[in-house]
């Protein structure tokens, strides 16, 4: 292994453990966020399976979320979103304006099942879209 090799490593680790805590902090704005306007007479289960920071469900009953971490039961879900750490953390801030369409046809996100309710359910909570311009001053 190399000099460079070994540099990098540390680097990419903080970058998931970066990543992970960002996606903590999405989950918990969701169940902090009550009914949103769109979702008002929703009900269903979106599961999100998400390498490198575990399994999430959002289940949203006439609009309202709750969010579980990593459950024990094995209930089927509406929908299952399956991304890495890093790409589901540039769909879910909308970098460059990727939203999770463009995601899915970049092969970024897999989606099974009901996808109008996945749409709707990332719709709703992802964050406002980071512009390339304001990317590069952080």
């Amino acid at each position: 292994m190399s000099k460079d090799n070994v540099r990098q490593a540390p680097k990419q680790a903080s970058e998931s453990a970066s990543a992970t805590r960002e996606i903590e902090a999405f989950f918990s704005r969701v169940a902090a966020g009550g009914v949103q306007p769109r979702m008002r007479s929703v009900t269903g289960v979106c599961q999100f399976d998400i390498a490198g920071a575990g399994r999430w469900r959002i289940t949203i009953n006439n609009g309202k979320p709750t969010v579980t971490q990593n459950p024990a039961d094995q209930l089927p879900a509406d929908c299952v979103v399956t991304a890495n750490a890093e790409d589901f953390v540039r769909l879910m801030r909308r970098e460059n304006y990727l939203n999770i369409s463009a995601g899915m046809l970049q092969g970024l996100i897999l989606i099974t099942g009901d996808l109008s309710f996945a749409l709707a359910v990332f719709g709703s909570y992802a964050a406002e879209p980071v512009s390339a311009t304001s990317e590069s001053q952080r």
